[in-house]
């Protein structure tokens, strides 16, 4: 997926403006962000994302405009994303057991061991 034009230049304004790592963009408060030249609300929408982003690792997939794998995953049809916190807690648990198996599994299979 092409890197979408509009999150690209923005990113590109921040920069300019002096957060040039993640350890800055992260750092700025929407002070800060006012400051930033000819800035305007929806774009600081979109730094406030990419502050989510890179807090989540996802920047790549955030700029790209693709979304999480988990997100289509894990996301019920007609579901409206607003599960309750227990719910995402049980589904990090049950992700978290697929893949310590997973990870048993390739272990086995990388010492040539049959499992029965």
């Amino acid at each position: 997926m092409p890197i979408e034009k509009t999150k690209l230049n923005i990113l590109n304004r921040v920069i300019d403006f002096g957060a040039d790592t993640e350890k800055k963009i992260t750092a700025l408060d929407i002070h800060e962000m006012l400051e930033i030249p000819n800035i305007k609300t929806p774009e600081l929408k979109i730094i406030l994302d990419l502050q989510d982003a890179i807090k989540k690792r996802e920047t790549i997939a955030f700029l790209a405009e693709a979304k999480a794998e988990s997100d289509e995953i894990d996301k019920p049809e007609g579901s409206d994303g607003t599960d309750s916190v227990d719910t995402d807690a049980e589904a990090d648990e049950e992700e978290n057991a697929q893949d310590n198996r997973e990870d048993k599994e390739s272990e086995v299979q990388s010492y040539g061991r049959f499992r029965f």
